[in-house]
Formats: C-alpha cells, structure tokens, sequence
C-alpha cells in the first residue's frame, strides 16, 4: 500500500503592520489636542472679552445708557461663552422693549437690535396697550385714549374704538374713553365730556344713526349724556335753558 503526503502550499507572509492608518489615527489625535488646547486658551484670552456694546434702533422712550448698562451685566465672559439669551432675557425686562435680537460680533462686541413699543392707549388703568392690541406695563405721562373692558378683549375694543372714531368724524368728535362691560355692553365719553350709551346690540350703527340725527336735526343742547339703547330712538338729558332755572314767583322752580 502506497501512501502518498501532499505538501500545503506555504501561505505568503503577512505585510507589516498598518503603519498608515496608524498614523492618521495619531495625526488626528494631535489635531484634536491642540484645537481642545487652542479652545482652552481662547476661554481664558483677555483680548475676547466683551468689551462693547452696539444698540441699534430708534429710541423714544429707552435710554441707551439703560440698554447697555442692562446688557453688559448680563454678557459676563467673552465670545466663546456669553449667553446671547441672557442678554436677550435681560433687556426684554426693561420697560417699553418691544423685541429683541441679539448677536455676537468677533471678537469681542456684543450687538443689539430692539424695537420700542408705541403708547396707543391706555388699558384698565394699570397698563398701555399698542397699535396691535397687544398690552404692555411702562410709565407714561401723556394723553391718550382709555380703554376698560375685560382680559382678552383688548384687540376687540381697540377695533372698535377706531370705528366709532371713524363714525364721529362729521361732528369732529372722538372717543376719550371706551368702556365694554362684562355683559357686552359698551359706553363712549367723548372728547367734549359727553356719554354714549350704546348697549350691546349693533353699537356701530345705533352710533350712526345718532351722528345723522345730529348733524341733520335742531337738537336742545345736551347735558352731558345720551342713551341710544333704544330700538326706535334714544334719550338725552337736556341743559336748562335761562327761562326754565329761574324761579316762579313763589320762589321755587316750576
């Protein structure tokens, strides 16, 4: 019996080790650790410390000083680590801002863009409203229209102040106060001291037909109010003239 032994083929040797990959796996080791160093380094760099601040807008009622005494006590660090919100949080909280943007400038300038609110009218005497119904809190010293109605109505009476301002026009009147009570119920004092009762149905045309009646009819001078709560009519107190304040001959008024 014949045996015969095959030889194995000699397997090739293995190349060396992967000296390539090995040395972009360093490379980018080392570019990390000097950028990790470099980000350390720029924390602690006194020339990336905020040093200004830039306001932008027009300003009425806000001083700049104020904006960048608020902003500066907010921008504690430099570039890397201001919190632009907080900047933003801070000078949201003053008085009469309306909006702001807030953004880094390199190196070391922190930019402000605000928008003022505007004083349409006064709202439930503690408050301002703006020309968007929108309510705000501030200080304000001149005259403007007053608005009384309850929470979330505010957009409802600014639109209808400017319509029954609207209605007035031919008797060069307008509203100096709008009240709209809980049940719906609105009432008018205009400029000339006069009070308007207008109720909760149709205000805008009962207010109508009173301008028309006004305007078109010899009317008594009225003494200070007018109800037009009426389906076929209103009512309105009358001044006394000369002839009915005097007294009778028994000394008394008829």
């Amino acid at each position: 019996m014949t045996i015969h032994l095959r030889r194995r083929r000699a397997e090739p040797l293995k190349k060396g080790l992967p000296w390539k990959r090995l040395l972009l796996s360093a490379a980018a080791l080392t570019v990390a650790g000097c950028v990790l160093f470099a980000y350390r380094a720029a924390l602690r760099w006194d020339a990336l410390e905020v040093q200004a601040v830039g306001v932008r807008g027009k300003l009425v009622q806000l001083s700049r000083s104020d904006l960048e005494e608020a902003a500066a006590a907010a921008a504690a660090g430099n570039f890397f680590t201001v919190d632009v919100n907080a900047v933003r949080h801070a000078v949201e909280a003053l008085p009469w801002v309306r909006t702001v943007t807030v953004r880094k400038i390199w190196p070391n300038r922190i930019d402000i863009e605000l928008e003022e609110q505007v004083a349409f009218a006064r709202w439930n005497d503690d408050a301002l409203l703006n020309p968007d119904g929108q309510v705000f809190f501030a200080d304000f010293d001149g005259d403007l229209p007053a608005f009384v109605g309850p929470d979330g109505t505010e957009a409802d009476v600014l639109r209808h102040y400017r319509r029954f301002r609207d209605a007035l026009t031919p008797l060069k009147r307008t509203p100096k106060e709008v009240r709209l009570s809980e049940r719906g119920a609105w009432r008018l004092v205009l400029d000339d001291g006069l009070t308007v009762e207008l109720g909760r149905s149709e205000p805008l045309e009962r207010l109508a037909r009173f301008v028309t009646l006004y305007r078109n009819v010899a009317m008594p001078a009225v003494d200070g109010y007018v109800d037009l709560r009426y389906p076929n009519g209103f009512a309105l107190r009358v001044k006394e003239t000369v002839q009915d304040a005097a007294p009778n001959r028994k000394g008394k008024r008829p």
